[in-house]
């Protein structure tokens, strides 16, 4: 169970006996007969509400609440009076005050109070962690592209609506297994279920369990404050966690420990938080093959792999080329200057094997939108590294294209005619997997485009 911190500053020794007795029955309650002992219950408590009372005896409320909210910016505080007194209620509520209640009050208002700022902190809580999520998201809304492979993809997701079940996206990296993720989160239909990304790898080792777990106040050096981990923000919706293979073996047994009991505990904290969450992860490596080398838990990988998805990687996805190239130039292109893309630059997509998946298409896009020189993007705009990757894969045996085996119609030839056909297939090889563009094919081969006319004109049947 959560607990609810709250202390209560008040002079009257009656009203807080009082106070306590009705608050005490659900929440962590403290109480302080002045200002100077409220201080230093803050200092060394972590408290998630404060009732002010406006008169301390000699000391004015409003100024103490500006006190208060100067060293703990974040807390929420509530204002006692005695006294139904309109200015003052303006005054404690641009100095910071969240809610202003009258004594004496009635024991259902007071738990209502408590209630409605319960509620606050959560929504505020949920409501920070959405907006760094927000910040975090990629523009792209959606899949693009209709090859077989891609719906396959889909049409199981959406197989998935209305069940809890954990889910393991498996796929090469910057195939999109992240926006996989979010759209199984969208098919729920639900706009308040959060939705929680955290990248396993991405955080130093020593950070992610306190980012995953959260921490009290104190319970390390430079806890200053309590933090609500990301377990606990996605309460009631989905958590996804990319490159999940990335987990350190401690972290895998609190993690499965978590998935199994519903609960966990926050950094330095002695109260469990009871949780309910479907956990999304994503891998880009074999978790069955980290698995038999001692890297990953088996029963971990039995709990995330409930439900298995793989994103296709780009190289199998070679229909979906010609939409994709279309979005991210016209998502990274000024209104005043939409770059077109040659035929031969598309054909040269669709035959790269996109190592980088659609990650790298989208970075190279973005780079000839920048860099090349006219209106139209040409291969001569293409990268070198790009070119020279694909003109090494066509002479790679193990690559997905190899160049064709060499049929002879006879053994009784020399060797220079068989060298000459296997310089011409070569050649022709090339030629086709620049579109047809025997400029940049010459430059692929380090010859001039005379060179190529000649060896091509001197074809023949061997």
């Amino acid at each position: 169970m959560l607990l609810f911190n709250i202390l209560c500053i008040d002079d009257d020794p009656s009203f807080l006996l009082a106070t306590k007795s009705v608050l005490k029955k659900k929440y962590m309650v403290t109480t302080a007969l002045s200002f100077e002992e409220g201080l230093k219950i803050l200092e060394t408590q972590l408290i998630d509400l404060l009732f002010l009372d406006v008169k301390l005896g000699k000391e004015n409320g409003i100024d103490l609440l500006y006190k208060i909210k100067e060293l703990h910016p974040n807390l929420d505080v509530v204002m006692l009076s005695g006294e139904r007194d309109p200015q003052l209620i303006v005054n404690a509520i641009r100095d910071g005050a969240s809610d202003y209640i009258c004594k004496p009050c009635p024991s259902e208002d007071l738990l209502a109070v408590v209630e409605k700022q319960l509620k606050n902190r959560e929504i505020k809580d949920r409501y920070e962690a959405l907006i760094e999520d927000m910040n975090e998201c990629q523009s792209l809304k959606g899949f693009i592209g209709k090859s077989k492979s891609l719906t396959d993809v889909l049409d199981s997701a959406k197989r998935l609506k209305g069940y809890n079940a954990s889910v393991l996206i498996e796929g090469e990296s910057g195939t999109g297994k992240e926006l996989l993720a979010r759209h199984l989160h969208g098919l729920e239909e639900d706009v308040r279920r959060p939705f929680i990304a955290v990248n396993c790898a991405a955080i130093p080792d020593n950070l992610l369990e306190s980012e995953l777990f959260g921490y009290e106040q104190g319970a390390f050096t430079g806890a200053s404050k309590k933090k609500v981990g990301k377990f606990e923000l996605a309460n009631g919706g989905d958590i996804f966690l990319d490159e999940i293979n990335s987990l350190r073996p401690e972290l895998q047994a609190k993690l499965l420990r978590a998935l199994q009991e519903k609960e966990f505990y926050r950094l330095g904290g002695t109260q469990s938080i009871q949780v309910k969450f479907r956990v999304i992860a994503a891998t880009n490596v074999d978790l069955q093959e980290e698995v038999r080398n001692n890297h990953f838990r088996q029963d971990l990988l039995y709990r995330l792999r409930v439900v298995s998805l793989t994103m296709p990687p780009l190289r199998k996805r070679q229909e979906d080329i010609d939409e994709l190239v279309a979005f991210f130039i016209k998502k990274h292109s000024r209104a005043d200057q939409k770059k077109l893309v040659s035929p031969a630059v598309l054909e040269f997509f669709k035959q790269y094997k996109w190592p980088g998946n659609i990650r790298e298409l989208e970075n190279v896009l973005q780079s000839l939108i920048i860099m090349a020189v006219g209106d139209k993007i040409v291969l001569a705009d293409l990268p070198q590294w790009m070119t020279a990757t694909e003109q090494k894969s066509v002479l790679d045996p193990n690559s997905y294209e190899a160049v064709p085996e060499l049929k002879f119609s006879k053994i009784d030839q020399s060797l220079k005619n068989v060298m000459q056909k296997m310089e011409q297939e070569y050649i022709k090889k090339v030629i086709e997997n620049t579109g047809g563009n025997v400029t940049e094919a010459a430059r692929l081969l380090g010859v001039s485009r005379s060179k190529v006319y000649y060896t091509l004109r001197d074809e023949e049947t061997l």
